[in-house]
């Protein structure tokens, strides 16, 4: 090939990803190819513990915490991990040598995020250094091992060796992301085969033709491995994206068949990149993307490629050929998938594919196919378990001239004939960073089987793996790891994308009562920045924590990964002061939520916001769609709270019983509580100066209340109208008309209120047990906002937490059949003592006793039924995170029973809910009163792995 040529060939190329970044640059669409450039997100600061108290770190990885200096790289910048993959094979019979080979890579990571290290943004360091032993005295004379004497055969990829050089550093490069994550170069050593050519969803097998067409066969110098590189990544909206990589092509590519190694030793440095003389890898790839069902992910890349000058392996001489082109096109789809976050993981049933060509004039092999299913997450009691089959077929070139060349040393050649091979596996999780993958090949006709046929090859294989995780928050301390839906050498990484919102966690001095008021606020309001999405989106929200002390988010309601889920000590660290964390996840429900913080009593302090995710097709039009969040306010610091409760502090007015008869609950029931509010608020605002809407006579609105307060319960009316409830906990329900409605800490109502007439209406929140209340105001844009601060008079039906049986499903929620696991739950608690307990135990806080709450275990796939007593004189509203429960209210099935995931029970009441044990992790279940929470009414639900 002329030099104008090769010119004309690179071009193309950079043209090519050019064209795809443009419209990226207009767009600002952040999206890229899930295979490619990992780096870690999620930055995990030292171990701490919600309420301050000691607490015993034990992660159950293979090596720990490492006394917290994991921790403390994490918050630099510095993320390692290490792995180990023991591959024990035995040739049953047939092929080029049977018997027995062992052996196995160990291997050590290292990503360092320039950004956090050194304030430089968007930039990544990779560094993996490789060791590879081979036992029983065998070892594979290069990168793959083939013992059948096929094209196909057995791969060791994982070893990620430079040929005969089994003790080097495999990968060492530099990766910096542009203009929003559009656009992405990397330059360095690097493997060929990681952004290119590899179908994710057959990366578990171990034929060689699963990971890279049999076209890119191991005697083409650089591919499939490491090599300077230079690789150029753009994406063009959020379906399509295009990739190129330059590589050196004079690597030291060990030819079995001819004795000889490439013409340079590339791989060792870029020495011989920037001096090469016409030896190149080049290779370029187009990916689209979609969902069917917006559920079930799916792709389609094609590429093409071109090995320059001479690859030293083909035709009848040791010159060998060169400029050998090729293309593929590969697929993979997930046909079906238990749930919507098992498909949103990648878990599922997939179905993939690979098709690969080349010259056969210049390569031995013709072409190629491969197709098959595998399956994670489908089934209940191990989700993280996979299986999968393959077909492959490789058809060799019939030229005399390329394929004599390969009968050298005994191995056959092809003639134009073909290899087929099946392949079969099983992945076994034993604890979430260590599994077995049992597997047996059969392969027809190794190497083509002409002119030195060899028998049908059967091979049965064991391949181990441990390590420990790069992503330190996925690991758990109160019992097993969450297990992976993908095995950890598929796993998807999250990306680096620019965060849609960022919250600045900051300490500062308010007074929404008139008294100045050390609060803890997020971007410097209360309530926090207002987050809204759409279902379907990619949630990216980057949490900075400028505070003095380590803080967490939860997303409450949310169905997130269990290590994003903000419960310090139970699914991540807290975020260490100056630390930050980039929560991202895809959404895949709608509704109202908030976020709040799970570390010591900052979210009496403030800090907290709404969390609102529209509905892709919604059926409740409105002229104005608004927040109302309900709090309790205090001007004393929190912490002296239950000192002074307890009687170890001087009692302050705030825990003195109010002089005056407070609201009741509906049908004058006493209402007790345990702390008087000097104050209530409305979306931070006080009654002196109240909330306001301005509307049109006419206009429908959709009220997302939310009571974010830490103790107190609402009830709530909006002066001269009707309202018609519609969801509860941001699951939609059979639409209610109410006149009023009682809102428990924690929980959420949507209610949609036609304004009838000219004038202003006062919206009233009455504090429970006590003679207050907040106030707001919704008035037409030809009336002047006048607040009444009467105290309301609530009359007519009651909806919400005072009459949970009129609330009913739109649609049947009955769980699918399961084992039926049931636990009966006394909620407990000594006033006098002020101690809150769940059976009797008290989880580790700081206000509560010595000891620790034993872990409610459930396993994936049960039926869990919890059976709530209380047996105390106060109201407790429970909160489960990482699942939506079924509100059993009566006997019977129920089919139709609301999905929620906060419930209040009352003074010496039962309450009845299931769920499916379907999200697994540990996950907490407690109180959602902060001060019960602090004094030990709290649990882990933990699923067994």
């Amino acid at each position: 090939m002329s030099r104008i040529s090769r010119i004309l060939i690179l071009l193309t190329g950079l043209c090519l990803v050019l064209g795809l970044v443009t419209p990226a640059f207009a767009q600002h669409l952040a999206v890229r190819r899930p295979d490619q450039y990992p780096s870690p997100t999620v930055k995990v600061p030292a171990a701490g513990h919600m309420f301050d108290a000691d607490y015993s770190w034990a992660d159950n990885t293979l090596s720990g915490d490492w006394f917290g200096l994991r921790g403390e790289l994490a918050q630099r910048g510095v993320v390692f991990g290490i792995r180990y993959v023991p591959l024990l094979l035995h040739n049953t019979t047939g092929g080029f040598d049977t018997g027995f080979f062992g052996g196995g890579p160990l291997g050590t990571t290292v990503t360092v995020d320039t950004d956090l290290l050194m304030g430089h943004e968007g930039g990544t360091l990779f560094f993996d250094y490789e060791f590879f032993s081979w036992y029983n005295g065998r070892f594979p004379t290069n990168s793959q091992f083939d013992p059948t004497g096929s094209y196909v055969g057995v791969d060791t990829n994982l070893i990620e060796s430079d040929d005969k050089r089994l003790n080097q550093v495999a990968q060492l490069y530099y990766e910096q992301s542009m203009f929003d994550d559009k656009f992405t170069w990397s330059f360095g050593k690097m493997d060929a085969n990681a952004p290119f050519a590899a179908v994710q969803a057959a990366g578990a097998f171990q034929n060689s033709i699963a990971m890279y067409t049999s076209t890119l066969n191991p005697f083409i110098p650089t591919y499939p491995n490491e090599s300077t590189a230079l690789v150029v990544s753009a994406n063009a909206t959020d379906n399509l994206s295009g990739s190129f990589g330059w590589f050196d092509g004079t690597t030291a590519a060990y030819d079995p068949t001819t004795g000889i190694s490439g013409p340079s030793t590339g791989p060792r440095g870029p020495s011989t990149f920037f001096n090469n003389d016409g030896h190149w890898f080049l290779i370029t790839q187009v990916d689209l993307n979609w969902q069917l069902d917006d559920r079930l992910p799916g792709s389609v890349g094609a590429g093409a490629w071109m090995q320059t000058g001479l690859t030293a392996t083909s035709g009848t001489n040791t010159d060998g050929v060169s400029d050998v082109p090729g293309c593929y096109l590969q697929w993979q789809q997930i046909v079906w998938s238990p749930s919507d976050e098992i498909a949103a993981d990648g878990g599922g049933v997939a179905y993939f594919g690979q098709f690969g060509w080349s010259d056969p004039n210049k390569n031995p092999v013709h072409w190629s196919l491969m197709t098959g299913l595998s399956a994670t997450g489908i089934f209940p009691s191990r989700p993280a378990d996979a299986l999968g089959c393959m077909f492959a077929y490789t058809h060799y070139t019939s030229n005399p001239a390329i394929y004599q060349s390969t009968q050298r040393n005994g191995l056959s050649g092809p003639s134009g004939g073909h290899e087929l091979s099946l392949e079969s596996f099983y992945i076994w999780y034993w604890k979430s960073w260590s599994y077995l993958q049992p597997g047996v090949m059969w392969i027809n006709s190794p190497g083509g089987g002409d002119p030195a046929p060899l028998d049908d090859d059967v091979l049965a294989y064991l391949l181990a793996g441990a390590g420990l995780p790069l992503a330190l928050a996925a690991s758990n301390v109160l019992g097993d790891a969450p297990a992976s839906r993908t095995p950890a050498a598929q796993a998807i990484p999250p990306t680096q994308a620019k965060p849609d919102y960022v919250c600045n966690i900051e300490a500062k001095t308010i007074a929404p009562l008139g008294k100045p008021t050390e609060a803890t606020l997020i971007n410097g309001t209360l309530p926090g920045t207002e987050i809204r999405y759409r279902e379907g989106d990619m949630f990216r929200v980057l949490v900075n924590n400028h505070l003095d002390v380590p803080t967490t988010l939860h997303w409450h309601g949310m169905i997130v990964p269990n290590y994003m889920d903000g419960v310090p000590g139970v699914t991540q660290m807290p975020i260490a002061p100056g630390d930050s964390v980039l929560y991202e996840y895809v959404l895949r429900q709608s509704g109202t939520y908030w976020y709040h913080s799970h570390y010591g009593f900052q979210e009496q302090t403030g800090l907290s916001g709404p969390l609102i995710i529209e509905a892709k097709d919604e059926p409740h039009a409105c002229d104005h769609d608004v927040v109302v969040m309900l709090s309790d306010w205090l001007d004393q610091s929190p912490e002296g709270i239950i000192p002074q409760i307890r009687g170890q502090q001087p009692a302050t007015s705030a825990v003195k019983v109010p002089d005056t008869p407070g609201y009741p609950f509906p049908q004058d029931k006493k209402f007790n509580v345990d702390i008087n509010y000097p104050g209530y608020l409305i979306n931070g605002q006080s009654n002196q100066s109240p909330w306001s809407l301005k509307v049109r006579k006419g206009d429908r609105i959709r009220l997302r209340c939310i009571n974010s307060s830490t103790a107190t319960f609402f009830q709530v009316a909006l002066e001269g109208h009707q309202m018609e409830m519609i969801a509860a906990d941001g699951q939609d329900i059979v639409p209610l008309t109410v006149d009023n409605f009682v809102i428990a800490a924690a929980e959420r109502y949507d209610l949609l209120v036609t304004i009838k007439e000219s004038g202003s209406f006062t919206l009233h929140a009455a504090a429970l047990g006590t003679d207050q209340q907040a106030v707001g105001v919704v008035h037409t844009a030809d009336a002047a906002p006048k607040v009444n601060l009467q105290k309301p008079q609530f009359s007519g039906v009651s909806g919400g937490m005072a009459d949970y049986a009129s609330l009913k499903s739109p649609v049947n929620t009955t769980l699918p059949e399961g084992e039926v696991k049931s636990f009966v739950i006394d909620l407990g608690g000594q006033m006098m003592k002020y101690l809150w307990s769940m059976n009797g135990e008290y989880f580790p806080e700081v206000f509560s006793p010595d000891g620790k709450a034993t872990p409610l275990t459930i396993k994936s796939g049960d039926r869990v039924r919890m059976r709530l007593t209380n047996s105390t004189m106060m109201y407790h509203p429970m909160h489960l995170h990482g699942h939506f429960f079924r509100l059993l209210t009566g006997d019977g099935p129920q089919p139709m029973a609301p999905l929620k995931d906060t419930v209040a029970v009352g003074p010496k009441q039962q309450i009845n809910f299931e769920f499916t044990a379907d999200n697994p992790g540990n996950w907490f279940f407690h109180c959602h009163n902060l001060y019960h929470l602090a004094s030990g009414m709290a649990r882990v639900i933990r699923y067994e792995v």
